[in-house]
């Protein structure tokens, strides 16, 4: 089946403002039961792009824990599109008493994980790895590995839908504008260092600096890490 690719911003959108498709994808990718979310005014999209673009959605939500006690939550997510590194998603649960973010790669795929696992299902939604005919605004997928999951097999057929929407083409050529101009100053201002605890997301941000001509220095002080830290993870 023929898909509109996810990883563009109007696509992404268009997915997550659907109540059933959002709550498919959160609990997937977060592995909780997510009930009920509600999107937030609060989208946000870079359009000072280059070599990645960020998209944030934001949403109020109701999950269940193992007990069966729901709780309010604010889920944020960002979907970072790197042109030259596997695009990544940050998702922020702010509730009560907590905070925890969830840096997500959409790497690590192999047939066995994605016949298996509803993370690596959603994850395998937005794999490059299928686009067709060097046409990037288009990816095929393999119907019979959604059409057993019901939640899933509507995500696909949403994509499907889109793929043919005019609207939504002529904002994936925009998005194709927009991260291939040589406006450089946005990069930084996505990859604060609260979000990049993890220390492969760190490294991935660093590698992204330092191809975009970025020194150490400037790097370690707009990152607000040492320099020592900076010389360690470029290893």
């Amino acid at each position: 089946m023929k898909i509109a690719n996810p990883i563009y911003d109007i696509v992404f959108k268009y997915l997550m403002e659907d109540e059933r498709i959002a709550r498919t994808i959160l609990s997937a990718l977060l592995k909780v039961d997510v009930v009920a979310v509600e999107v937030r005014p609060h989208e946000y999209s870079d359009d000072n792009r280059d070599a990645l673009s960020v998209f944030r959605i934001d949403f109020g939500a109701t999950i269940r824990d193992a007990d069966g006690k729901k709780n309010e939550v604010v889920i944020i997510v960002k979907k970072i599109r790197l042109i030259s590194e596997p695009s990544l998603f940050i998702i922020t649960i702010i509730g009560q008493f907590h905070k925890i973010t969830k840096c997500i790669d959409i790497t690590g795929l192999t047939l066995d994980r994605i016949l298996h696992d509803r993370f690596y299902k959603v994850l395998n939604l937005f794999h490059q790895m299928y686009q067709i005919d060097d046409d990037k605004h288009i990816l095929t997928q393999l119907e019979t590995l959604y059409s057993q999951d019901e939640d899933l097999y509507h995500v696909l057929q949403t994509l499907d839908c889109l793929k043919n929407n005019k609207v939504v083409l002529e904002e994936m050529s925009k998005e194709d504008n927009y991260i291939l101009s040589p406006n450089r100053s946005s990069i930084i201002e996505f990859y604060d260092a609260k979000y990049m605890e993890q220390e492969s997301m760190l490294r991935s941000a660093i590698k992204l600096l330092l191809k975009s001509g970025w020194a150490p220095g400037q790097i370690a002080t707009n990152l607000n890490i040492s320099n020592e830290t900076v010389d360690s993870l470029m290893k």
